[in-house]
């Protein structure tokens, strides 16, 4: 999965999140750094923090393991 390149793309990806809130512990506190992109107003610039939320975002969702 691509890192989001636009505000657009952000929105569809947290959509996707919220759809899985319950399955992640602690989402809203793991994804912090991507509600300062959405406020208006607010330039996108992804920078290092939402980079680094994004890649443990998705480690967490590939280690879990389905039964």
């Amino acid at each position: 999965m691509p890192e989001p390149r636009n505000l657009h793309e952000l929105k569809s990806l947290q959509g996707k999140l919220a759809y899985l809130r319950r399955f992640i512990s602690n989402l809203v506190g793991k994804c912090q750094p991507f509600s300062r992109l959405i406020k208006k107003g607010a330039p996108y610039i992804w920078d290092a923090a939402c980079s680094a939320t994004f890649e443990d975002v998705k480690a967490y969702l590939m280690s879990q393991t389905v039964s």
